[in-house]
């Protein structure tokens, strides 16, 4: 096959060898899509970028394609080669792509065909994600496409018992004698599980569990899902999406695990300032400029320091939105920092949880202590 430029070399776009097989695809394709989407990467060259690699994905995912592409290249694809047919027999396919299914429907960016625009690209991506919003589904179990996120577990426990969410009630198994497994406390005797652990310990019943650290308020949760941005010792990872595993609070770093890190591979310390939490159901509000805006609800993947906007993802009107603090309504329990308060200066810079959005008066509560929460306007705390 005649050499191509890389721009047209399907899979070094998708970073990819000539034998990837379907799964190391799907697996290529949904990590830089989710890379490069531009409703979340807000840089110039992102937009051209996605629809180089749905391009090639297009193209490799189908079989018929992928073989004409190896063929001829992509002159083969544009120009209506199906699998099997000889060289120059394009002209027997009516309008040049009868070989293809949908090939009606197929754009391309060279070669005579359609190029590739933003809404074939998006419906591409949407077609991947199962019509679902793959924004919203980051660490919820998986993508349309491919493996679901990385989760972590305490201990070898059943999906569900993990950070953040332990779940009430019996363990599966038979572990009759835990009450409430709030914070392992009241663990009385286990005498009721089965395979003769009776008593625990040499029949010691009663056994206690040192209560759990409190909630922090300054910290994101685990399980929370993060973009990696601003990091200058590894460039690489800025635009990475992640989940936090844990913070660590002697050196103020969060612990991060890598979308489709391989096995084994050691988890990241970063710090906060180097993420961005994204956070589903914010509601946008007070927008003048666009009223039918107001009230939806969407995702926040990024904040834009230089221009005190949030990147907004609406669900709903599948477009992105540039919003200002103040016109976005964040969920509970969300982890923010504190600026701009004049009448206590000192709290500025400081992190807190949000307990609350009172909406007459467009201020949240903020607790940022056990015994302290902060009523502050919507302009005052940046997620």
């Amino acid at each position: 096959m005649a050499s191509r430029e890389s721009s047209d070399d399907y899979y070094k776009i998708l970073g990819v060898s000539k034998t990837a097989d379907d799964k190391e695809l799907k697996k290529a394709y949904r990590k830089l899509a989710l890379k490069y989407h531009p409703d979340k990467n807000p840089a110039p060259e992102a937009e051209a970028k996605f629809k180089e690699i749905s391009e090639a994905y297009d193209c490799l995912s189908d079989k018929e394609k992928r073989s004409a592409y190896d063929r001829f290249g992509k002159a083969g694809v544009d120009g209506g080669f199906a699998a099997g047919a000889p060289e120059g027999g394009g002209g027997g396919f009516p309008g040049g792509a009868g070989g293809f299914p949908g090939g009606g429907n197929v754009h391309f960016s060279t070669g005579g065909g359609t190029p590739m625009d933003s809404r074939r690209a998006e419906e591409i991506f949407a077609q991947f994600f199962g019509g679902e919003d793959p924004f919203a589904s980051m660490g919820g179990g998986g993508f349309g496409g491919g493996g679901g996120t990385t989760r972590v577990q305490m201990g070898g426990m059943p999906p569900g018992m993990m950070f953040g969410g332990m779940q009430q009630g019996g363990m599966p198994g038979g572990f009759g004698g835990i009450q409430g497994m709030q914070g392992f406390e009241g663990m009385q005797g286990m005498q009721g599980m089965p395979g003769g652990f009776g008593g625990m310990g040499g029949g010691r019943g009663g056994v206690k569990r040192p209560a759990p650290a409190p909630t922090r308020l300054d910290a994101m949760k685990p399980g929370t899902l993060v973009t990696i941005h601003s990091v200058k010792s590894n460039p690489s990872l800025n635009g990475e999406t992640g989940t936090i595993i844990d913070f660590d609070s002697n050196k103020d770093r969060y612990v991060i695990n890598l979308e489709d890190s391989p096995n084994g591979q050691e988890p990241l310390s970063l710090k906060p300032s180097n993420l961005q939490q994204i956070v589903k159901g914010v509601i946008l509000q007070n927008i003048e400029s666009d009223e039918t805006l107001n009230h939806k609800s969407g995702i926040l993947l990024k904040y834009n320091e230089e221009k005190d906007r949030y990147a907004i993802h609406l669900s709903s009107m599948k477009r992105a939105v540039s919003v200002k603090p103040e016109n976005v309504i964040l969920p509970n329990e969300i982890v923010v920092t504190l600026r701009q308060i004049q009448s206590k200066p000192h709290v500025n810079g400081k992190r807190g949880t949000i307990k609350g959005y009172d909406r007459s008066s467009g201020r949240y509560k903020v607790q940022i202590s056990k015994d302290e929460i902060m009523s502050v306007k919507g302009t005052n705390v940046i997620a």
